[in-house]
């Protein structure tokens, strides 16, 4: 689930000729695409506060009800078009970040979901840097980025997705990148500088 080329998100969205898109898409979904954005017509891109975030109907209540101590909201985004449909939201803490995406569970990343038994599917301790060399071929989508269920999500699992890089001038601290399934609810989380008991604590708050 990859959002890095979608556009960015305007501060309003007044079109005319997008939200009659969207009519038309709803009552004819098989029609090919007019309008002024392309063949992928956007019918939603929008900036959102913390609350408009959490109070989204579809997604909202899949957002952590806390954050680390330090950490501060930055922004959120709502998209729909007809390929993607995600919340997506940021929080800083000086160089650090956790960035929590939530969307719907799709048939391309069903093959991602991983038992936490099935180490080799996660674990970087197995994987040495260059991962590219280290990671065999057919486990390199699911180590990327594997999919686990809530219930079965331990801490264990995530201190075994945290790994450090010593870069000069970028912070110090653990790193990790994984994604949790919430029913039929997909959340996706890249973090920066956030500890895996704060992270784990932060997924268990989902829902609570």
């Amino acid at each position: 689930m990859q959002h890095n080329n979608v556009p960015h998100v305007s501060e309003q969205d007044t079109d005319p000729a997008a939200s009659d898109a969207l009519v038309k898409y709803i009552t004819d979904p098989d029609e090919s695409d007019s309008g002024p954005i392309g063949t992928n017509t956007v019918f939603r891109n929008d900036h959102l506060s913390l609350e408009e975030a959490r109070a989204d109907t579809d997604f909202g209540a899949y957002l952590p009800k806390r954050v680390p101590s330090g950490f501060a909201f930055e922004s959120a985004s709502r998209y729909i078009d007809k390929k993607s449909n995600f919340l997506s939201v940021l929080w800083f803490k000086g160089m650090g970040e956790i960035h929590w995406t939530v969307s719907k569970l799709e048939e391309k990343d069903k093959a991602r979901i991983t038992s936490v038994a099935d180490k080799e599917n996660y674990d970087l301790a197995l994987y040495p840097i260059p991962r590219a060399e280290s990671v065999p071929k057919e486990l390199r989508e699911i180590v990327n980025d594997p999919i686990f269920i809530i219930d079965d999500l331990t801490l264990e699992a995530v201190k075994a997705r945290s790994y450090e890089v010593r870069d000069t001038g970028d912070v110090s601290g653990p790193r990790m990148g994984f994604s949790v399934l919430y029913g039929e609810i997909l959340v996706k989380l890249n973090v920066k500088g956030a500890s895996p008991e704060e992270v784990f604590d932060m997924l268990m708050q989902v829902g609570k």
